[in-house]
């Protein structure tokens, strides 16, 4: 999918101003530079369905800003290196049968393509499809799948650590109408339902306290109760489990895991001199809670200094941090982050080198670092 240009013979009096749906091309003329070597993972069009960008390009997605249901504007998709680690994520009759029959490629995918699995519960058991995935850390992980509405009405997918008998996180699902209500347990929090089309949802659930030396496996229920008293379905595709905190955009996998190299993007740019203002506006999905000193946009470079830049600290929040000859001025809004949240940050660096930002979440009352 390709950004949705705006026009060239627009123009503006910044000194940078870019927009996703511009391309790579700022209104200011500055031509920007992608960089992953690498396939990226789906990306989600105006209509909902999932899309698999070109290799080693940008992606972009579509969102909702103002939340009627319509993704109405682009956005340029940048992720942390990840690996999906749930091998045949796509194909349950690879999966170790537990009481549950599958029938394959059963109808079409969020991504269009007829490769979705029906799974059926069988009559007088908890029956589960699991599939085994190799961690390579101890502590919080993530798990996220694709699910649509049967003729159950209640399913359940978790990780779970065959070595301690203990679930480490699990969805558990009411379905009303073809809609899923989620809600965490064994420790588990939900990140997100999300829609994506045609009584489609990505569910994601956090997996607290994995030991990564013990046998942990994903597991299918789509019935959650044992020894039912009639057969019950759910559509499944799209299984991603990660070794982060928060799941990223999905990346099929056949026979073997599938990584994602991190993305970023350049602008050349020449540094006005006295005082600038920064504005970034952006939807965070999960940048701010996967790790710490993690930068969100950059101005010059720290190895040598001077630098400018907006990182993520730790409670989660975005702070604003200078590094000029030595000298070190740092500005820290008590605005904390979440998955999904749109944030406007901007940050001001004055004519004495003291710098101030500003944090807006969700159109909410701006908050102004210390």
């Amino acid at each position: 999918m390709q950004p949705r240009i705006l026009g060239t013979d627009r123009k503006s009096r910044l000194a940078f101003h870019w927009r996703a749906g511009d391309g790579l091309r700022a209104l200011t003329g500055q031509v920007g530079a992608f960089t992953r070597a690498g396939i990226g993972g789906s990306v989600v069009d105006r209509v909902g369905r999932l899309r698999t960008p070109v290799h080693s390009q940008a992606r972009y997605e579509m969102v909702d800003l103002d939340g009627d249901g319509i993704r109405e504007t682009p956005g340029l998709l940048l992720e942390k290196a990840t690996t999906n680690l749930c091998v045949r994520s796509e194909d349950f009759t690879n999966w170790t049968a537990d009481g549950v029959t599958v029938t394959a490629n059963a109808i079409a995918a969020p991504d269009g393509a007829t490769t979705a699995d029906l799974l059926a519960f069988t009559l007088g058991t908890n029956g589960a499809r699991k599939q085994t995935c190799t961690f390579t850390g101890d502590g919080t992980k993530v798990l996220s799948i694709f699910v649509k509405a049967g003729t159950s009405p209640s399913s359940a997918i978790m990780i779970f650590d065959d070595t301690a008998t203990t679930a480490r996180g699990r969805i558990n699902i009411v379905w009303t109408n073809g809609v899923p209500a989620a809600t965490g347990a064994a420790g588990g929090a939900i990140l997100a339902t999300e829609a994506v089309g045609n009584g489609w949802y990505r569910i994601a659930v956090t997996a607290p306290g994995v030991v990564a030396a013990n046998t942990n496996r994903a597991y299918v229920y789509p019935y959650d109760v044992a020894a039912g008293g009639v057969s019950y379905t759910m559509y499944a595709w799209g299984v991603q489990v990660e070794d982060a905190a928060v799941h990223s955009s999905y990346m099929a996998t056949v026979a073997a895991t599938q990584a994602r190299l991190d993305e970023f993007v350049s602008f050349p740019f020449l540094m006005p001199p006295g005082p600038i203002t920064v504005l970034a506006d952006i939807i965070d999905r999960g940048t701010a809670a996967l790790i710490s000193s993690l930068r969100l946009w950059e101005i010059g470079t720290t190895s040598g200094g001077p630098g400018l830049f907006v990182y993520v600290a730790g409670s989660p929040r975005y702070d604003t941090f200078l590094l000029a000859n030595g000298d070190v001025r740092l500005s820290q809004p008590n605005v904390a982050v979440a998955f999904g949240d749109r944030m406007k940050l901007r940050t001001g660096l004055n004519a004495d080198l003291s710098v101030l930002e500003g944090a807006t979440k969700n159109g909410a009352q701006e908050g102004l670092g210390a």
